[in-house]
């Protein structure tokens, strides 16, 4: 058996073939595969004995062994630019995208009848591309789930959609593109997620949003206490009902919409993130940007 030297967390899960021997471990748990042979490009080779799963079979895996909402927020961070430290409640750190949609969706197609399929598919029915933080993990989820989960139904959001900038545009927020948190462009509305990790010079927030109303953009901005607020996040919602489509024609419930988002919050802050599977190392200060 490789070395654990480096793994935190016990017990170790490792996947083996169907003609391999399960045994028992108090530190390790084995999961034969249905498939005799895993598809080329699920696995990373590690060391020259070792391979581990790649982010599409991690979202496969996992998803058989947490809730819907659990499985859609690990989606969503692995196809998204951030990821949790597994030590911390709330830190995370800006990482490029691990995967995507299209690359899930292939990697789900190769293995059909494999162990978790059916809770992956319904998870990755909820997963966006492009979160650049938990809280925009969890505003989206809250705006877009149906109503079956206590989500709002909206049309799905684009998330940091890039908004290119006429010269005047230009002129005033002193840059040519800006990036909005949740946006759905056709109807040219966006919500932002005032974070202190993004938003901190007021200034610049200010021409940005000065720029795209000109553009023809209108954007509301949401904050941590709107979101920890039922009333306020109800507030938003209704700011937005009546430009952005609905998929249910089913009222919006704000007892299920807390509840929702009671879960989101506990998905993304609690150790269900892709960082509490996968990583758990020291990282040298400095080395990455850490926001808390």
């Amino acid at each position: 058996m490789p070395s654990m030297a480096a793994v935190r967390q016990r017990p170790v899960h490792i996947l083996v073939s169907p003609t391999c021997r399960r045994g028992f471990h108090e530190e390790v748990r084995i999961h034969q595969t249905h498939h005799p042979r895993i598809p080329a490009g699920l696995l990373l080779e590690v060391s020259d004995d070792l391979l581990c799963c790649g982010p599409e079979l991690t979202f496969l895996q996992m998803a058989g062994e947490t809730s819907l909402i659990g499985a859609s927020v690990l989606g969503f961070e692995l196809c998204g630019a951030y990821a949790h430290f597994s030590q911390m409640i709330s830190g995370f750190y800006d990482r490029p995208a691990l995967t995507s949609k299209v690359r899930i969706s292939e990697a789900l197609a190769k293995l059909p009848g494999a162990r978790g399929i059916k809770r992956a598919k319904e998870a990755f029915a909820l997963v966006l591309d492009g979160s650049r933080s938990p809280m925009e993990t969890v505003l989206a989820g809250a705006l877009s789930f149906p109503t079956c989960l206590g989500g709002c139904a909206f049309e799905q959001p684009h998330l940091n959609y890039e908004v290119i900038l006429d010269q005047v545009a230009t002129g005033v927020a002193g840059v040519s593109r800006c990036y909005l948190d949740l946006a759905w462009p056709a109807q040219k509305r966006a919500l932002e997620y005032d974070g202190a990790a993004w938003h901190a010079d007021v200034r610049a927030d200010r021409r940005r949003r000065e720029a795209l109303a000109h553009m023809g953009w209108t954007v509301n901005v949401i904050d941590l206490g709107d979101i920890s607020s039922i009333d306020s996040l109800a507030g938003t919602v209704r700011l937005i009902q009546d430009c952005i489509p609905r998929e249910s024609d089913e009222p919006i419930d704000l007892g299920n919409l807390k509840d929702l988002l009671g879960r989101l919050l506990k998905a993304t802050r609690f150790g269900l993130g892709a960082n509490a599977a996968l990583f758990g190392v020291p990282v040298e200060k400095g080395l990455i940007n850490v926001h808390l």
